[in-house]
């Protein structure tokens, strides 16, 4: 009876230790759970909800203006992971995975550490900041007043608003694919539906004259047939 509490007590100790060496190799990860955009009259607040403090990297693409923030050991909920967002200040945003290998060294197998990059592509007037309170991450767009002459085209990712549409700049790694390219297309005054099979994700870097030509180099990367019926617009991929 004696040896039996003995081997019990040892297999607690070793399912301690394998439970110990399993969250040292996977700590849990920091979970981005919502996105709030809030506007006002000169700034724009975009309110990033983690279920946990996570490291954040910030930095800024100017050729592209984008703002991008890395959470390192990071994941996104479902609802996030095929959602793409715009609003006054912000012309194009979307999240996406990116997993990397890290050898800590030759005899040990290589480390995945995952990570989230949010994008945010950003009118050129809007002057980017950012603030950590707890489980949140808020970035500050504020606008800077005159920086461009009156009726003076700006350079940025999209303007619909202008009489012609400023060059669209596109640097995207694996974006939801369905709604940045709807995103686009709405940001064109299209009315866009998809026929056949899509990647979810995709990568691509192209500079076009605006929107539509922007989805019509997308649908040339894709394979895809870009094309207008009446007043609605198609997108077509494969049909597997």
């Amino acid at each position: 009876m004696k040896h039996k509490y003995i081997y019990i007590f040892y297999i607690m100790v070793l399912l301690s230790a394998i439970s110990w060496r399993v969250t040292r190799a996977y700590p849990s990860l920091s979970e981005i759970k919502d996105i709030n955009i809030i506007e006002s009259e000169n700034q724009t607040l975009i309110n990033i909800d983690l279920s946990k403090a996570a490291k954040v990297v910030p930095y800024l693409k100017g050729s592209e203006n984008c703002f991008i923030l890395e959470f390192d050991k990071s994941t996104i909920t479902e609802s996030l992971k095929t959602k793409a967002f715009a609003s006054r200040d912000v012309k194009l945003g979307y999240l996406s995975l990116v997993s990397e290998e890290k050898n800590v060294n030759k005899s040990s197998k290589p480390v995945i550490n995952k990570k989230v990059k949010a994008k945010f592509f950003l009118k050129p007037e809007c002057i980017p900041s950012i603030k950590y309170l707890d489980n949140k991450v808020v970035l500050k767009l504020s606008v800077k007043e005159n920086l461009n002459k009156p009726n003076q085209p700006s350079n940025s990712l999209m303007h619909p608003s202008e009489n012609k549409f400023a060059p669209v700049v596109l640097s995207l790694e694996n974006a939801p694919f369905k709604p940045v390219v709807s995103e686009i297309a709405a940001q064109a005054g299209m009315d866009l539906h998809f026929k056949g099979n899509f990647p979810e994700t995709f990568s691509i870097e192209l500079q076009s004259e605006d929107p539509f030509n922007a989805i019509c180099s997308i649908a040339v990367k894709t394979n895809s047939n870009f094309y207008r019926d009446g007043k609605i617009w198609y997108l077509e991929g494969s049909k597997k």
